[in-house]
């Protein structure tokens, strides 16, 4: 009866990662000739190379499986509002607890989509024999970087579609994903341009290979891809920060709009 009931959140959580099948096929070959499990999930999770020739190429081949992300989890709040206004909104007036209790649904299935696409990856390397050298921290520390920003661009994009519809709220956070991954990738290093704004930009926090000093000892090769300075506690707290503000947002808006503008802007 349960899985019957939660069917579409289920597989929800299992596609969402069906697209990092690819990054898994052309990540493996390498992973086995110069490290092992640690170097597969960090190629295949850590992250976009911000050299300015390759930001495109890298956007498009490890970008796109996060973007999917932000596609299948983007409707979850108007989904739920085109059946529950009549009832949550209009006669019990209870916005604000729908909207906590629709926040903590979708962080717990996106955490869970993670998960499972982690397990599925975890699984691929065991299956093709790489060297089992990742260690729990640092897959934790991977996992986190990936869901939690990606999880506030679905939030933001949740709360538009309920005003602007499901197309165009996608299209506009699309928008602020890409645009924070050049800015970051153009503008890392630059005196003119403080590292405080790269705290900013959601999608840069996500960035695992950008973080300083929280590569395993093997992986070596790889450090001259960190920035100085720029390292996962402060982007948790920035995310942190994100969350708080949005949500405030969100709160505010809710609680204040007309209830029937709200209804005739959540059906259009």
């Amino acid at each position: 009866m349960w899985i019957q009931t939660h069917s579409k959140t289920i597989l929800r959580c299992c596609f969402a990662g069906s697209l990092y099948l690819i990054s898994f096929f052309l990540s493996v070959d390498m992973a086995a000739r110069e490290g092992g499990t640690a170097l597969f999930f960090q190629e295949v999770f850590g992250g976009i190379d911000y050299a300015p020739p390759s930001i495109l190429m890298e956007i498009l081949f490890r970008g796109i499986p996060s973007i999917f992300f932000l596609y299948l989890f983007g409707s979850c709040f108007r989904e739920d509002f085109l059946i529950s206004f009549v009832y949550v909104f209009t006669r019990m007036n209870r916005r604000g607890r729908w909207l906590g209790k629709k926040t903590v649904r979708l962080g717990v299935e996106f955490l869970c989509a993670w998960v499972v696409t982690f397990c599925a990856a975890y699984l691929f390397a065991l299956i093709y024999g790489l060297e089992q050298d990742a260690e729990v921290p640092f897959l934790a520390l991977l996992l986190l970087t990936n869901c939690i920003p990606l999880f506030l661009l679905s939030l933001l994009q949740n709360a538009l579609s309920l005003w602007y519809g499901s197309s165009i709220s996608f299209f506009l956070v699309l928008s602020v994903y890409i645009l924070s991954l050049l800015l970051g990738g153009l503008t890392v290093g630059l005196a003119a341009f403080p590292q405080f704004f790269d705290y900013l930009l959601p999608a840069v926090n996500g960035m695992y290979l950008w973080h300083e000093g929280i590569f395993p000892p093997a992986q070596g090769t790889y450090r001259d891809l960190s920035i100085e300075g720029f390292t996962f506690l402060k982007s948790l707290i920035a995310c942190l920060l994100w969350f708080s503000a949005l949500y405030g947002a969100i709160s505010y808006k809710l609680n204040r709009c007309d209830l029937l503008d709200f209804g005739k802007e959540g059906e259009g």
